[in-house]
């Protein structure tokens, strides 16, 4: 049974992740693209993928991951997970001889046969969110330009390298209780 700060942070964290898709899905037609799908109303927890998207002909399979921007340290959050594995599974794997390398390669494989069942190339989209101010950047990118990593590097110089479809924009739903429950003081000002 979760005590009730644990119970706390999960509902943070599901919240942060759905306002995440909703601004993702409202923010990609800004940037070109169209039949903007959300795949989890119509898929109980699609792996990886949460929206469908079509621009210049091309149907994306995007996977969203907000976070908080910063960390409740104060540092920069420098990754968002990508793709995510069971630790049950990766045991598994591991045991099977495989390296961590072998692991991620075989995650963004299920992920290109998933893309591939919707037609689509594997994408994602980062939503960093900065709840004291109430505002959020996003940004977009196919998932081959990630290599053979994990998470999507964050931290400012990365992001210049991804396509922008939102920067320190303002929302009434980015809310200071989306924030990480163990904020330094330091930050408090926002």
């Amino acid at each position: 049974m979760l005590c009730g700060i644990e119970h706390i942070d999960i509902e943070r964290k599901s919240r942060l992740g759905l306002l995440g898709e909703l601004l993702a899905e409202e923010w990609l037609p800004a940037a070109g693209f169209k039949d903007v799908e959300n795949l989890n109303r119509k898929v109980r927890n699609c792996p990886f993928g949460d929206i469908l998207a079509t621009r210049n002909g091309t149907r994306f399979f995007i996977g969203v991951k907000s976070r908080n921007e910063f960390q409740a340290n104060g540092r920069i959050n420098p990754t968002y997970n990508a793709v995510l594995i069971r630790a049950d599974k990766k045991a598994q794997l591991e045991g099977a001889g495989k390296t961590e390398a072998q692991i991620t390669e075989i995650l963004w494989r299920e992920v290109q046969a998933l893309a591939e069942r919707w037609q689509a190339l594997p994408a994602w989209t980062a939503v960093a969110m900065r709840p004291l101010r109430g505002t959020f950047c996003a940004y977009f990118g196919l998932a081959t330009a990630l290599g053979n990593r994990r998470s999507i590097p964050m931290k400012i110089a990365d992001r210049r390298r991804y396509e922008v479809l939102a920067e320190h924009r303002s929302d009434h739903r980015i809310t200071p209780d989306l924030l990480n429950r163990t904020l330094s003081p330091s930050l408090s000002l926002g």
